[in-house]
């Protein structure tokens, strides 16, 4: 090999290290593969969502990150072990084993996306990444759904809505989800999330990027004629709302109370038939809840399995109902119920109340800024999220499992949390009284160093970067 064939590859070699896009990546594998998941999962197939989780893993695993001291120090551990462990042990004696042992192994890699998500969330700028990421497959799913909406207008499945009761409904969008009602429980946390980001940030770009997802999702919510999702929509915004600035909360109320005279026939006569149990939708719904309870009963200690395919086993050899064939039981809770019994509902309830109850403290302790809104919304979503729990179960679709871990994951907000300052009033939202503004979104009191700070003494480094992006 020539001297200028050598120097020729050290000149590429070093042009590479040069460039923007070597930069950008460069230390920076983890964070940009975990947005691309979060991106990715609702529209491509769930085994690859699932490939792409594992590679993102061993990405973690080469580089020292993923330790099990590292994994056992982080939020809702415990809570998170034992709940998969239960659906583990409930999967060996599942009337299904096989299956279920299946669906328990996706849902373990769904866990390990929560705890690599929540060992590279170190600063608030990594948290809006993953928010940001969100927000843009929500848009993109959006459009999927206004397009099916406008465009190719699949006939509505007769499943799906009652023609005798809404003729005019000819049309319910579903994206790439395979259904309207689940469609509108993945947009609810992201209206909610691009919301308060909209009111949140500074930069007239980032404000008009987050209203534009959150219009779209609303929009594309409408075409869902999901009366679940409706109801959680205005359960998630009443949280936010209520956690961000009380006042706003009161605004939206009066707004809300206005709107009601405003509403379109159609969609108000869609929410009022939520009590109709004449009409197929709700009938049907009851009539799967009762067989549900006899299952309950017959199986409270040891559930039936992990996984709707435990569900179909047992509801068609010994509970079946000439007629009504049933793939779950469209609804969330009385579902966990099914599969994992009494005792493992109550290790989700535990869960639950843990998430809630950490993600409020630290909304409560942390300082105005972008953080602490992505908490709040999320905290709002996955209420959101539950409530629509109550009409539909979500678990069946993969994809929504996928939600809810990652919802998890923003409800704890950036690694090491952010005291208030001095002089916060919560009822402006957390926004600093005198005498604490100018303080950055990072800054706290007792000498907490910002993320100004922070990037000074990066750059007194000579401009090494610390993996995450601006």
């Amino acid at each position: 090999m020539t001297t200028n064939s050598l120097l020729s590859d050290s000149l590429i070699i070093s042009g590479i290290r040069d460039s923007l896009f070597y930069r950008l990546v460069a230390g920076r594998a983890e964070i940009l593969f975990l947005c691309l998941v979060v991106f990715l999962v609702p529209l491509i197939p769930v085994p690859i969502s699932a490939l792409l989780i594992l590679a993102t893993g061993l990405i973690f695993l080469l580089k020292g990150r993923l330790s099990l001291r590292q994994v056992a120090g982080l939020p809702l551990f415990k809570q998170v072990l034992v709940f998969w462990c239960v659906m583990l042990l409930y999967s060996v004696f599942s009337v299904v084993p096989v299956q279920s042992l299946q669906v328990t192994a996706l849902y373990g890699i769904f866990i390990l996306f929560y705890f690599m998500c929540r060992i590279e969330i170190g600063d608030g700028r990594r948290l809006r990444l993953l928010a940001a990421s969100f927000l843009a497959s929500v848009a993109v799913q959006s459009l999927i759904g206004l397009y099916q909406n406008f465009v190719s207008v699949p006939l509505v499945d007769p499943s799906w809505v009652d023609v005798k009761e809404f003729p005019e409904i000819m049309v319910r969008v579903f994206g790439t989800l395979d259904n309207p009602n689940i469609l509108a429980q993945y947009l609810v946390p992201g209206i909610v999330l691009g919301t308060g980001l909209f009111l949140q940030e500074r930069r007239p770009g980032l404000r008009l990027l987050s209203l534009a997802a959150a219009g779209l999702a609303a929009y594309c919510l409408y075409f869902t004629w999901s009366r679940g999702g409706i109801l959680a929509l205005g359960a998630a915004l009443a949280l936010f709302l209520a956690l961000y600035n009380r006042r706003l909360f009161l605004a939206a109320v009066f707004l809300g109370v206005l709107a009601v005279a405003f509403k379109p026939a159609l969609l108000t006569n869609r929410l009022a038939s939520i009590t109709n149990i004449q009409d197929t939708s709700i009938a049907y719904r009851f009539i799967i809840w009762s067989i549900a309870f006899n299952i309950i009963r017959d199986f409270w200690f040891s559930g039936v399995g992990v996984g709707t395919a435990a569900f179909r086993y047992v509801y068609d050899r010994f509970y079946t109902i000439y007629g009504v064939t049933a793939m779950h039981t469209h609804d969330f809770f009385i579902e966990l119920l099914v599969e994992i019994g009494v005792f493992g509902f109550l290790i989700f309830l535990w869960l639950l109340a843990s998430y809630f109850i950490s993600g409020l403290r630290r909304v409560f302790r942390m300082e105005s800024g972008p953080a602490r809104t992505v908490t709040i919304a999320s905290l709002a979503g996955m209420a959101g999220y539950l409530v629509q729990g109550i009409t539909e179960q979500p678990w069946y679709n993969f994809k929504m499992v996928f939600l809810f871990w990652f919802l998890l994951t923003l409800g704890h907000g950036q690694g090491d949390g952010s005291p208030v300052c001095a002089g916060t009033s919560p009822d402006r939202g957390g926004q600093p009284d005198k005498g604490t503004r100018g303080q950055g979104d990072g800054s706290s009191v007792s000498g907490h160093r910002t993320e100004g700070q922070d990037r000074g003494q990066r750059g007194q480094r000579g401009g090494q970067r610390d993996g995450s992006s601006a």
